[in-house]
């Protein structure tokens, strides 16, 4: 009995179509119905970015974009390849690791073995379990929110992912209140005389127009 797929043989057939007019491929306004169909089938398998694990539950589905693991613009040959898409955030993807190849311990080595998983410094999304070398956890109580990364002891990817995705920017904040230290922090925008302030400046330009 033949697997059922995502991608039926017409998809497969349009995407062929694609390659062979030697052209943009991924962004060929013409993959857009195939994209979605792929987006949807990642964020059923685990509805999470594939980098820093935050959920997508409930956000748009223009805030989460498929992930090319082997950058696209650079490896080409696997744009379309299973085992190289997954869900990432836009903070992750394009803000963190975009065209970055040093997560690769030997570049020369995809050429032959693309997807040999020790041959990445991060948990590759589709063939390892991520929480073997690093666990994302969270709990909100109130205003109290707390958010941490913890590395596993048994794994030798964890110190190297929380460095290159900067994990530590995510959990900052919510652990300093967790722990009840206080914060030097603004307690208001501005004052009520710099608003006033503002807004009768608003209105006496406005009657001199």
């Amino acid at each position: 009995m033949k697997s059922k797929s995502a991608l039926d043989d017409a998809d497969i057939q349009l995407i062929e179509d694609v390659i062979k007019t030697q052209g943009k491929n991924w962004s060929d306004d013409r993959l857009k119905p195939i994209k979605r169909k792929i987006k949807d089938y990642l964020k059923a398998q685990d509805c999470s970015c594939c980098y820093c694990r935050r959920s997508f539950w409930g956000e748009a589905n223009f805030d989460i974009d498929i992930e090319h693991i082997l950058p696209k613009k650079k490896f080409k040959l696997y744009e379309f390849h299973p085992d190289n898409l997954n869900i990432a955030c836009k903070r992750c993807n394009m803000f963190k690791k975009g065209q970055r190849t040093d997560f690769l311990d030997n570049l020369q080595l995809v050429a032959t073995q693309p997807f040999r998983v020790d041959n990445y410094k991060f948990p590759h999304p589709n063939l390892e379990t991520y929480e073997d070398h690093l666990k994302l956890v969270s709990s909100i109580d109130g205003p109290v929110k707390l958010t941490k990364y913890v590395l596993n002891q048994n794994g030798w990817k964890g110190p190297f992912t929380r460095e290159f995705f900067e994990l530590q920017e995510l959990e900052e904040d919510s652990m300093n209140k967790a722990q009840g230290i206080e914060e030097d922090k603004p307690i208001q925008l501005m004052s009520d005389d710099a608003a006033n302030k503002l807004r009768d400046l608003i209105k006496k330009t406005s009657s001199e127009e």
